[in-house]
Parts: structure tokens; C-alpha cells; sequence
């Protein structure tokens, strides 16, 4: 068996192996996208006929929505428009004539007429003779070769009409007639500019009166909160005291069935107490929900909520805001860090010390808090030991 010479030459290391990367995706165009590319290649005009007519008859959504894109070039306007072989739609250079956002720049061409005396023929004159109510024209009418241009629309800063006349031409005059329409229509973009300059300090009045109307109404849900837990503090300190003499009270009771009845009772209300408290919660910074329009209504100072073009809201809104205000109050619990048991407590407790306070003949108690105060001994009924 032959030996295999090893030669002095080593192997070469394989080649690492290259990863290649994924190519990007190219973004797939949209429907306005494709519909320009198509007006540039065919040269501004292209007819769409379908071979289902369902697709033919969406083309006057996708021009209107290409209209709205913003995609379009500023020198230029989208035409569409039925055709005898299908959906027709050119893109066009935008006139001159068009001022401004808003403004239109009218032009009237007429062709002037020479008036001659007339003439009657014999019948005329027999007809007038007659009939009474014949009248014999005293003038004829024929066209002329001469033109007359009419301008309208926009602020007019030298003519409005250009005619032919003997010395001028009316070619000669279309320099000054081209000049008249760029002035109007630096003059309307001028007064459209300083009418928009109001409505967007208007504007930003009211997003600043926004932003401070949040910021307040935050403050006031956390004061809310704040007194809401001070109240459920002294709440359950009165009833500490009492559980205190509750203690003292059992201990004089002889041993038996009344002393096991109290001592349960009192076990009960020690763990109602406890519950009760805020301080045996965990102290933080209370969630602000998110406002409604009519949340902000009382800390906006006059503006409205839903934009600086609406009036103030007058007193019949915020009658209807305050009571749809009570009405979402009144399904709200109290906020502390209770159970539900113990939260249905505590409304019985807020109930029976604010609706005393109340004047009877306030008209809040007729459909608010007594209302409210039912429906929470109600609820909490089932609590009862």
C-alpha cells in the first residue's frame, strides 16, 4: 500500500461565512402615489376603464381622495370627469385666474355690438297700425370686431374692463390685464394671511386656558381627596373613642353569653375602624382621571372646551353639566382604603353629617344628595351586624 507523502503546504481555512442581510422592504405606494406616476408618464391625461364597472366607479373617491392628500403639486390641480370611453382624469396647471385659498378671480369676454338705426320694414309698420301693443325697434344691432375683457373678483387696484379701441389694441393691453390679476391676487393672499393671524392667537388663548384648566382641575381632585380622607380620619377616631369605652364597657360584664355577644361586637367594629382609617393605607398621590369637557368647564374662565370657535357655555349648560357632575359623584365611592364593606360605611356616615347641613328648600335636595344618601343606606343595608 502506497504511503501518502504529506506535502510541506497546509490547507487553506475555510472562508467565514457571510450573512447577508435581508433588503429592506421597499414601502408599497399608495393609490394617489400610483395615480401621479401614471399622469406623468401618459403626459397630465389618462382614462380609467375598468373591466368590472364596481372598479370604474371607484375613481371619483380615489381623485377626491388624492385631492385631499396633499400630495399634488402646488402649481397644479387634479380634473376628473366621465367620458365616453370611461373615468377621465388630467392633471392640469393651476390658472392664474385662482387668487388665493378661497378667492376666485372671474373673467367675462364679450364681443361688442354696433348699434345702427332701424330701419321698418311694411310689415312692421302694418303689424304697429294694427295691433297696439307692437313697438318698432329704433336701433339694429350687429357684432362688431372688437373685444371686451372683464375682470372681477378680489380688490381692484387700476381697471376692471380692457376694450379694443383704435389707438390700443386690446393685445397690447394684456400685460396691464395679467399685472391687475397679480395684484389682486397678492392682495387676497395678504388679507387671508391677516385674517388667519386672530384666529391663531385665538387659538393659542385657548390651548394655554386648556393646559391651565387641567392643572387646576388636578389640584382640585387632589384637594378633594384630601379633605375626603381627612374626614374619613376623624370619622374613625370618634370611633376609636367608642370601641375604647365599648372595651372598658364588656370588662364589667359578668362572663357569659352577653360578654361573648359584646366581645364579638367589638372585634367587628375594632376591624371596621381599622378599615376605615386612611392612615393604615398606603399615602400616595391620588390618580387624576382623565377630564371631560364639562370637568373643565368651571376652570376655564369663559372659553369652551371644545375649541376657541365656540361660544362660552351659557348658565342652561353648566346647570346640566353641575347635575350630570352630582349624578357621576354619587356612583363614585369615597375614596380611603377600604373594602367594600367598609366603603359603604363611610357613605352612610358622609350622608348623615352633610344632608343635616343642608337647607331643605335647596334645590339640590330634591333629586342629589338625599337621593344619593337613600341609595347608600340601601346599598349598605346588608352590612348592618
Amino acid at each position: 500500500m502506497a504511503k501518502i507523502e504529506n506535502s510541506g503546504t497546509k490547507a487553506a481555512p475555510p472562508l467565514p461565512v457571510q450573512r447577508t442581510r435581508p433588503l429592506p422592504r421597499k414601502k408599497a405606494k399608495t393609490v394617489t402615489e400610483q395615480l401621479l406616476e401614471e399622469l406623468a408618464v401618459a403626459g397630465g391625461r389618462i382614462v380609467k376603464r375598468e373591466a368590472s364597472g364596481r372598479e370604474t366607479e371607484k375613481w371619483p373617491i380615489r381623485v377626491a381622495a388624492a385631492r385631499r392628500s396633499g400630495k399634488i403639486p402646488a402649481a397644479k390641480e387634479l380634473h376628473a370627469g366621465w367620458c365616453n370611453d370611461g373615468h377621465e382624469i388630467r392633471l392640469v396647471d393651476t390658472p392664474a385666474w385662482r387668487l388665493a385659498q378661497g378667492q376666485r378671480c372671474d373673467f367675462l369676454i364679450l364681443q361688442e355690438q354696433d348699434r345702427t338705426e332701424h330701419i321698418p320694414t311694411k310689415k312692421e309698420l302694418a303689424d304697429a297700425e294694427k295691433h297696439s301693443w307692437v313697438r318698432i325697434p329704433r336701433y339694429d344691432t350687429s357684432p362688431a370686431e372688437r373685444l371686451r375683457i372683464c375682470v372681477g373678483g378680489g380688490l381692484r387696484h387700476r381697471a376692471g374692463e380692457w376694450a379694443d379701441a383704435a389707438d390700443c389694441p386690446l393685445e397690447d393691453q394684456l400685460a396691464e390685464i395679467v399685472q391687475e390679476v397679480g395684484l389682486r391676487g397678492e392682495a387676497a393672499e395678504r388679507k387671508r394671511l391677516a385674517d388667519l393671524e386672530p384666529a391663531r392667537e385665538k387659538r393659542l388663548q385657548w390651548e394655554a386656558a386648556m393646559q391651565r384648566a387641567k392643572i387646576d382641575f388636578a389640584e382640585a381632585a387632589r384637594v378633594q381627596h384630601l379633605e375626603a380622607q381627612e374626614r374619613a380620619w376623624r370619622r374613625a377616631t370618634g370611633l376609636a373613642e367608642y370601641v375604647g369605652a365599648l372595651r372598658l364597657h364588656a370588662q364589667t360584664l359578668a362572663t357569659g353569653p352577653e360578654r361573648n355577644g359584646a366581645e364579638a361586637w367589638i372585634a367587628w367594629a375594632a376591624d371596621h375602624v381599622e378599615r376605615l382609617n386612611p392612615l393604615n393605607g398606603t399615602l400616595r398621590l391620588p390618580e387624576i382621571p382623565e377630564p371631560r369637557a364639562s370637568d373643565l368647564e368651571p376652570f376655564l374662565h369663559g372659553w369652551n372646551p371644545y375649541g376657541p370657535g365656540y361660544s362660552a357655555p351659557t348658565d342652561c349648560h353648566r346647570a346640566y353639566s353641575e347635575r350630570d357632575g352630582r349624578a357621576r359623584a354619587s356612583h363614585q365611592p369615597t375614596p380611603s382604603p377600604t373594602t367594600e364593606k367598609g366603603t359603604a360605611q363611610s357613605r352612610i356616615a358622609i350622608c348623615s353629617e352633610e344632608s343635616p347641613s343642608m337647607p331643605d328648600d335647596s334645590p339640590d335636595m330634591d333629586g342629589g344628595v338625599r337621593q344619593t344618601c337613600v341609595t347608600s343606606v340601601k346599598s349598605a343595608s346588608r352590612y348592618r351586624p
